[in-house]
C-alpha cells in the first residue's frame, strides 16, 4: 500500500514540474515575463579605418545578442526541467501499475 502512496506522490510532483516548466516557457514566449539573464555579451562592432575618419559600425546590438542567447538558454533549461519531471512521473506510474506475469506454458501437473 505504501508504494501506491509514493507512486501517486511521485506522479503529482512530476506533473507539477512539467506544468511549471511548460507555463514558464510559454510566458517567456508571449513576453509576459523575461527570461533569466544568463549571459552579458558585447555587441558585434566593426572597427572602421580610423585614419580615414570612418565611425565604428555596430552589426548586432548588445540587446539583441543577449536576448537571443538568454532565450535559448532559458528554453533549454525549461526543457531539461520538463524531462526531469517526466522521469519522476514515470517512476510514479511504474509504482502504480500492477505487475502482471503471464506464463506461456503452464507447469506440468503431477
Amino acid at each position: 500500500m505504501t508504494e501506491k502512496i509514493v507512486g501517486y506522490l511521485l506522479l503529482a510532483v512530476g506533473v507539477i514540474i512539467i506544468l511549471f516548466s511548460a507555463s514558464s516557457a510559454y510566458n517567456v514566449f508571449i513576453k509576459k515575463t523575461v527570461p533569466l539573464n544568463f549571459f552579458d555579451l558585447q555587441g558585434i562592432i566593426i572597427q572602421a579605418n580610423k585614419q580615414v575618419g570612418l565611425p565604428e559600425v555596430e552589426i548586432f546590438p548588445k540587446s539583441s545578442i543577449n536576448g537571443i542567447a538568454n532565450l535559448v538558454a532559458y528554453i533549454a533549461l525549461m526543457g531539461f526541467l520538463g524531462s526531469v519531471g517526466y522521469k519522476i512521473a514515470s517512476l510514479g506510474v511504474g509504482l502504480l501499475r500492477p505487475v502482471v506475469i503471464k506464463q506461456k506454458n503452464p507447469p506440468p501437473s503431477a
